[in-house]
């Protein structure tokens, strides 16, 4: 089973640029935006197609079944991919609704919102199949739930949100956030680790092994190197 590590965050928080020290010669970057990843030379690191005849690392689409067509060939014919970084999880989610939205009488119907929720759910646990030295990095938006205090995933529809906790799915869980130094007037962009409250008490979603600090440099690299160190 592929080590699932679920990057939350704010617009500008650092989900993407999280990914910045990661080698590109086993990386691949599956984006469902189109977004470039904000770093200097990333166009070069990660571009051709992944399984085009010089075996690029790149591929742009917002459709689950392209992309999973993608993710069976890299996990038959890439064996030397050892990260794979899904990012802005959450437009994945939002063509998938438009795609499968049922309208009766202007309303959006049950059945819509439950094809949805498990067309999501096993798309997350096809990685379950993944050999154990992968590791599947999403990056998705994330709301407030201002009635239970709490941070969750921004996805689509009550049923992915309250009833099938695709957050359950992660073994890891990272929320990127900014954190002000008095001392020397700087921000800083961190991940904050495991459960934690914000200054007004809403709580983080956050859970990672007890290898990791609460608060660490934004660097998904460290993050798996201290992770390999616990495990293994």
């Amino acid at each position: 089973m592929a080590n699932k590590i679920l990057i939350v965050g704010n617009v500008g928080s650092g989900k993407s640029y999280c990914t910045k020290f990661l080698n590109p010669n086993d990386t691949i970057l599956i984006t469902a935006s189109g977004n470039i990843l904000p770093f200097k030379g990333s166009k070069n690191k990660y571009k051709g197609d992944i399984d085009g005849p010089k075996k690029g690392n790149y591929f742009n689409s917002n459709n689950i079944n392209e992309i999973t067509k993608k993710l069976k060939y890299i996990y038959t014919d890439r064996k030397e991919i050892k990260n794979i970084i899904i990012d802005d999880f959450n437009y994945l989610v939002m063509i998938e609704l438009m795609n499968v939205l049922i309208i009766k009488d202007k309303k959006v119907t049950f059945n819509a919102y439950s094809y949805l929720a498990k067309s999501i759910y096993d798309f997350i646990s096809r990685f379950n199949n993944f050999n154990d030295d992968i590791n599947v990095i999403l990056t998705c938006h994330h709301i407030l739930d201002e009635k239970e205090q709490q941070y969750k995933m921004k996805l689509a529809g009550k049923m992915l949100e309250n009833h099938v906790s695709i957050e359950g799915l992660f073994s890891t869980i990272l929320t990127c956030t900014t954190e002000f130094n008095k001392d020397t007037g700087e921000t800083s962009h961190i991940f904050i680790t495991n459960s934690h409250t914000d200054e007004n008490g809403n709580k983080f979603c956050a859970k990672s092994s007890t290898e990791l600090p609460l608060k660490m440099e934004n660097d998904i690299y460290q993050v798996l190197k201290l992770q390999n160190k616990f495990y293994n």
